[in-house]
C-alpha cells in the first residue's frame, strides 16, 4: 500500500485525487522564466530536468552520481536536448554536461522549471513527486524504499527499480537511457 493511502486511512479521510497538486503563481511562473533565461533555455525548446540527490537516506535511495554523468553524455551524443540538473544549496557536487542549478529562487519556481520540461529524470525525492504533479513523461530511478509505498503517483511515470535496498548499481545506465529513448521517441 503506498504511503499516501496509509495516512489517509490512519486519518479516515477519502481522497479525492491521489496525484499530488502544486499551485503556482505569476511570481512563480516569473522565478522559473528567470532560471530557463539563465539555462539559455527558449519558449518552447525541449529539455530535461535530472534530480539526483535526496535529502535524506542518500546511501540507500541516490543513484550514483557518475551514473547520472554517463546517462547525461549519453543523452548528448544522441539528442540535441539541454539538461538542467537541480541540487540542494548546500551540496558540493557538480554535474558536468548538464546545466546545474545550486538556487532556485523557490521550490515552487524549480516546480514551474519542471512543469514545463519534456522529461524528467530523478530518485525517490521530492523534486521527483512534485514533478508527478504535472502531464510530463518522467522516469524515477527507484532504490531503497519498497516502490509501492513511494513511487511517484503519475500515470506517465516510469519507475524502474530492481530490489528494496540493493547496491545502487543495480540499475544500469542502459536501463535508465532504454527508457529515455522511448519517452523521446514518443
Amino acid at each position: 500500500q503506498h504511503l499516501i493511502d496509509l495516512y489517509a486511512d490512519k486519518s479516515e479521510v477519502t481522497l479525492e485525487c491521489r496525484r499530488p497538486i502544486v499551485y503556482l503563481n505569476e511570481e512563480d511562473e516569473v522565478q522559473a522564466d528567470g532560471i530557463l533565461e539563465q539555462a539559455d533555455i527558449k519558449k518552447g525548446e525541449r529539455f530535461i530536468v535530472f534530480s539526483p540527490e535526496t535529502r535524506f537516506a542518500k546511501a540507500a535511495k541516490e543513484w550514483p552520481r557518475q551514473n547520472f554523468l554517463e546517462l547525461a553524455r549519453r543523452i548528448h551524443e544522441k539528442y540535441s536536448t539541454k539538461i538542467i540538473t537541480f541540487i540542494s544549496p548546500n551540496s558540493d557536487k557538480d554535474y558536468p554536461g548538464t546545466i546545474t542549478i545550486k538556487n532556485a529562487p523557490t521550490i515552487r519556481a524549480a516546480a514551474s522549471v519542471i512543469g514545463r520540461a519534456f522529461l524528467f529524470i530523478g530518485c525517490d525525492n521530492g523534486l521527483t513527486h512534485i514533478a508527478s504533479s504535472f502531464d510530463m513523461k518522467m522516469i524515477s530511478i527507484h532504490l531503497g524504499h519498497p516502490k509501492q509505498r513511494s513511487e511517484p503517483l503519475s500515470p506517465n511515470a516510469t519507475v524502474i527499480f530492481s530490489q528494496m535496498y540493493l547496491d545502487p548499481e543495480s540499475v544500469t545506465v542502459d536501463q535508465v537511457l532504454e527508457e529515455v529513448e522511448k519517452a523521446m521517441e514518443n
